[in-house]
């Protein structure tokens, strides 16, 4: 849990661009340095689809700010869902249509955190919802808030957190830049890095939040 003494830390840990999501086109990351600063962000995790920021690039980016921070990611298009996996060095191994059991296998060698995200959604290879409850062990958290994750979602997926004890995050899923930072997760203290951002997550010392009611 987030120690209420401590100065919280507000960090969305769901953002895309149209760097490496073309999905997200309008979504310029060269605009996110101001907005970042402006906002009442403290980071943003850029987690493309399927792909993973090289860390020069990452690294420029965090030139410009003060005190504020970016980080990488990727969401990972597995076969059972969509994963954001926080603390990866590499995507050796890690690529679309990998089974689950296979990225937390792969996830865990590298010391990463595996979330599952927007858990309702339905994927083109299934006419079925995620049977949540019967995913294997090593996932390490669940998206509890986000654009897309609220109302009943959100409580369906805080019970999949209590039910698999699971860590609660939350991101906002941006694909445009007016949606980012809507939803994030609130941390003790600035991660140092991803690797100890994913720690955090891990041992559950993270939780998250809606920045503005979200309707039902």
């Amino acid at each position: 849990m987030v120690s209420p003494q401590s100065k919280a830390v507000y960090i969305d840990l769901h953002v895309h661009t149209r760097r490496y999501s073309a999905c997200a086109e309008t979504l310029d990351p060269g605009k996110l340095a101001q907005y970042l600063t402006d906002s009442h962000l403290d980071g943003i995790v850029l987690a493309e689809h399927d792909a993973l920021w090289p860390a020069k690039e990452i690294a420029t980016l965090n030139t410009e700010l003060n005190g504020k921070r970016f980080f990488r990611a990727v969401e990972v298009s597995s076969v059972n869902g969509h994963f954001v996996v926080i603390g990866l060095d590499n995507l050796n191994g890690i690529t679309p249509g990998i089974t689950i059991a296979e990225l937390t296998a792969r996830s865990a060698q590298q010391g990463a955190v595996v979330i599952l995200v927007h858990h309702h959604q339905i994927y083109s290879h299934t006419a079925d919802p995620i049977a949540v409850l019967q995913l294997p062990p090593g996932i390490d958290a669940i998206e509890t808030a986000s654009s897309v994750t609220f109302g009943k979602h959100q409580r369906q997926a805080e019970r999949y957190a209590g039910q698999r004890l699971w860590s609660r995050v939350g991101g906002s899923d941006a694909h445009y830049l007016e949606l980012v930072g809507c939803s994030f997760s609130v941390f003790e203290s600035m991660p140092r890095n991803e690797k100890e951002m994913a720690r955090a997550i891990r041992q559950g010392r993270v939780r998250a939040m809606h920045w503005y009611p979200m309707d039902e």
